[in-house]
């Protein structure tokens, strides 16, 4: 319980030699004494004795279990057989948890592209038409199997880059927001080349506040740029009720 946990440390260049060559285990008599292990977590815990085991996944060093004590010459190479038993355990469950990892990557990837080419049917509702507020809902009902939403607004940018206009949105009342000037804090959706922008409580930032969206109830806000032989004219912003709903995933 001394020991700080679930931080991620670099790896000293000390620790580097563990990964040449094969080798099952160490043993430290009194790790004091060791100018190098004196220095690390254990040593300044006030531990002497230091049994540490490989984990090998695959055949490859995966980790070391380490097992200490305040006794000095405290661990013998009949404990290195136990400890190499439970060490043997621990990589059984890292590698179950690397199987179920991957499992859940997999399914992920594979209902990503099944949405994407469920929005391939986009291009039916679209197609042909002039004006996108023409079928804007419908753009909105399409797009929300794939990415629930409870708002959905286009807006264009002004040629000198000063306001905003709302060129379509899924407002309850079809009536569409103010021109608005873009605040200050937006500037760099101009200025910056982005592929997306989220925001988990628009009502917590001033400018979100001050939005037709918020005013209706919306939280969080998922922006992706529309561009036109390269240049930025305006995005696509999707909202929802609900706190923090949108991820990187759903920026794809």
């Amino acid at each position: 319980s001394a020991l700080p946990s679930r931080r991620i440390l670099p790896l000293a260049a000390e620790y580097r030699k563990l990964f040449k060559g094969y080798w099952e285990h160490i043993i430290y008599d009194d790790v004091q004494q060791d100018p190098f292990e004196k220095d690390q977590p254990p040593g300044k815990a006030g531990y002497r004795s230091l049994l540490r085991v490989a984990i090998r996944l695959e055949g490859h060093l995966a980790g070391v279990l380490d097992f200490g004590s305040f006794t000095p010459s405290f661990y013998t190479n009949a404990d290195a057989v136990i400890g190499r038993r439970i060490a043997d355990h621990v990589a059984l469950t890292l590698s179950h948890q690397r199987l179920a990892e991957q499992s859940l990557k997999a399914a992920s990837l594979e209902e990503r592209a099944a949405n994407l080419k469920m929005l391939d049917s986009l291009l039916d509702a679209i197609t042909g038409v002039i004006d996108i507020r023409e079928v804007f809902s419908r753009v909105s009902e399409i797009a929300s199997r794939v990415l629930p939403h409870d708002a959905m607004g286009l807006a264009i940018f002004t040629d000198d880059g000063g306001h905003v206009i709302p060129y379509a949105t899924t407002f309850p009342d079809g009536t569409l927001p103010q021109i608005t000037p873009l605040p200050e804090s937006q500037r760099f959706l101009l200025n910056e080349q982005w592929e997306s922008h989220i925001v988990d409580d628009i009502q917590l930032h001033p400018d979100g506040r001050a939005t037709a969206f918020a005013r209706i109830g919306m939280h969080s806000l998922l922006r992706v740029p529309i561009r036109l032989n390269g240049k930025l004219v305006g995005m696509l912003a999707f909202f929802s009720k609900q706190i923090g709903s949108y991820t990187q995933d759903d920026a794809i």
